[in-house]
């Protein structure tokens, strides 16, 4: 008898204008119901995704919280027979979008620009295509899957478009590339999978950035990205070809590129590489372009040589060990400074064009620690052991300074003396 006054005490109804107020005797004559409360809120059904897709026949405008994948308020914005459950947002402020427009079957083509997102797992033999600027894609931690025999890409960008993102998903079993976007300027992937695709795992155009993508199995590149693009915190391995190729003026970063077909990672002129991780790959673990700055990598268990460095590159900080060919292989007038070369099965540093330095590095155990064959290199500083068949065979008009051993270390007083033990 208690319960019922209390809820008789907090519900008034009113059957002239079927209304409801919750502590309020005066509900809004606008509203169905009104709630008032000064210290609690409105909690509507929470359930993860799995149990959202099992509502039966969800009426349109259905509500719930979804507490997995990406949390947050859906509503089902299609009909009980095929419902699409849309994510709502706040947006920035002044935004008029409240929502994402859903991707709930394949083929899909967007032609207006907006926020979309995946409803759950797709899968089909044509993929989604777009065909406007400023475009983002919420993959929602769902899977874009090409169907067995399929020719087509899992997400083309048409034309010459920009501001094109896709994040958070995978898309995968492709015929064609996983994400083609090879005409689309200042595209951004982030956090995606891109898995078993037969042409690149994902191609982008010019001023490209991509973070947290991994690019795994795929038939041509793992990563394929244009002019002044960036790449960082990326994984690429087993791809047919090469693990991450960039063209000029790129910036790589914490990078992982393993096992590829090709090279690890492979650059255009005037790049920037940091912190990469290049090991098991069939080829060069990295080979860059012209005018390349390399800092703090590591190439080892390659083909080829750990590093291939084009002319008038600089190499500071790296260690090759353990690659089939030499450690440090360049081209003409490159710097190699403080780096190290270890076990690698041909030489630790090798050249055989004109014009370079060496300077502070450390090669050891080697087949020969340090071979110029070209002329005109200024060789200093620079320490060598336990290689095979000598420390140093330098030819040519080279500057070579004094080799120091272990008998004479202590009673040379060059500066720029080499050492050998």
């Amino acid at each position: 008898m208690r319960q019922l006054l209390f809820l008789l005490v907090l519900i008034t109804w009113s059957g002239l204008h079927a209304q409801v107020g919750v502590n309020t005797t005066f509900p809004d004559p606008s509203s169905a119901m009104d709630i008032k409360s000064n210290d609690k809120g409105l909690l509507i059904p929470r359930m993860d995704a799995d149990q959202r897709n099992a509502i039966n026949l969800p009426a349109n405008g259905l509500m719930i919280y979804q507490n997995d994948n990406q949390p947050g308020f859906y509503y089902n914005a299609g009909s009980p027979a095929t419902p699409q459950w849309v994510a709502m947002l706040s947006g920035p402020p002044g935004s008029s979008a409240i929502y994402k427009i859903p991707i709930s079957q394949l083929p899909f083509t967007i032609t207006q620009s907006g926020s979309y997102i995946l409803t759950q797992n797709l899968t089909g033999s044509n993929g989604i295509t777009i065909q406007a600027n400023n475009v983002s894609i919420d993959l929602n931690f769902s899977s874009l899957t090409g169907s067995p025999g399929n020719t087509a890409s899992g997400i083309t960008i048409s034309g010459s478009r920009t501001g094109v993102t896709v994040y958070n998903g995978y898309v995968q079993g492709w015929g064609e590339d996983g994400i083609s976007a090879a005409t689309a300027n200042s595209f951004v992937g982030l956090n995606l999978q891109l898995l078993n695709n037969g042409g690149d795992g994902l191609v982008c155009g010019n001023e490209c950035t991509l973070s947290q993508c991994h690019a795994l199995s795929n038939g041509l590149d793992g990563l394929d990205v244009g002019n002044q693009s960036r790449v960082s915190d990326c994984t690429t391995g087993n791809n047919l070809d090469t693990g991450i190729e960039c063209d000029s003026r790129c910036h790589i970063q914490h990078c992982v590129t393993s096992a590829n077909g090709d090279q690890g990672l492979f650059t255009g002129a005037e790049c920037i590489i940091t912190e990469v991780n290049a090991y098991q790959n069939i080829h060069y673990g990295i080979r860059t372009g012209n005018h390349n700055q390399v800092n703090h990598c590591l190439a080892s268990f390659n083909g080829f040589s750990g590093f291939y460095l084009s002319n008038a590159s600089m190499a500071q900080n790296n260690l090759a060990k353990l690659n089939t060919q030499h450690g440090f292989e360049a081209g003409q007038d490159v710097v190699m400074k403080q780096n190290t070369a270890d076990s690698n099965t041909g030489n630790g540093f090798f050249s055989s064009f004109n014009g370079g330095k060496l300077q502070d590095n450390n090669s050891s155990d080697n087949a020969i620690g340090y071979e110029i064959t070209g002329s005109d290199w200024l060789i200093t500083t620079n320490t060598a052991s336990g290689n095979i068949v000598n420390s140093f065979s330098i030819s040519g008009t080279n500057k070579l300074a004094t080799i120091l051993t272990a008998a004479n270390l202590n009673t040379n007083t060059n500066p720029f003396a080499n050492i050998s033990f």
